[in-house]
């Protein structure tokens, strides 16, 4: 046997220990710096990650992903002391231009599934922003609309979500910023059915 996994004994009956795992107990920071990895070549780690930053640019998910996540934060820096949320603020945009509409039209037309749907327009009942009601006529079916302190709300918030939506798009010019738009819009008409299709 190797003296790297020589067992040592004595006469007390505890079982022997391997000398590996003596020294594995007693200088495990010595152990872990010897068997660290070495630090990659600076130029070509550099390389790597310019190269993968150029990948995943390539791909719209991402693209997509991070075009969400700035236009989320712009809207929650403008908005955050309002206490509305992006997804509370689509609701009440869509009621101020409808008015009366069920919770299964409301789902559709935000392309939002009914569950989700459903819970925010329970926090914005919550807040005395929108009415809801039973369907006069269909019994499953909710009906909502906006209150007065709803739209007072929504006039608060739209200045806001605006100048956001604007300092998004403030790197592209006029022209471009409408590209963009007309070539979201022909993704989303060519996307499969979403899970708010579904109307009631």
């Amino acid at each position: 046997m190797s003296n790297n996994f020589r067992q040592t004994s004595n006469n007390t009956g505890v079982p022997p220990v391997s000398v590996v795992e003596c020294r594995n107990t007693r200088t495990a920071s010595y152990d872990c710096k010897m068997n660290a990895p070495a630090q990659p070549d600076t130029k070509a780690h550099k390389a790597n990650l310019a190269e993968a930053s150029n990948a995943l640019r390539s791909r719209p998910g991402y693209l997509l992903r991070r075009c969400l996540q700035n236009t989320s934060s712009l809207f929650d820096q403008a908005c955050s002391d309002t206490g509305i949320t992006m997804r509370q603020y689509d609701v009440l945009f869509v009621l101020d231009l409808v008015g009366d509409m069920t919770q299964g039209e409301l789902s559709h037309l935000l392309d939002i599934d009914r569950s989700t749907n459903a819970l925010v327009v329970r926090l914005l009942e919550e807040k005395h922003l929108i009415d809801r009601w039973n369907h006069p006529r269909d019994s499953r079916k909710k009906c909502v609309r906006l209150t007065k302190t709803g739209r007072d709300t929504l006039q608060q918030v739209q200045p806001r979500a605006q100048a956001a939506a604007q300092s998004l798009l403030s790197a592209l010019a006029p022209g471009e910023q409408q590209a963009l738009l007309d070539a979201l819009n022909k993704v989303i008409d060519s996307s499969p059915e979403s899970p708010g299709d579904n109307k009631g």
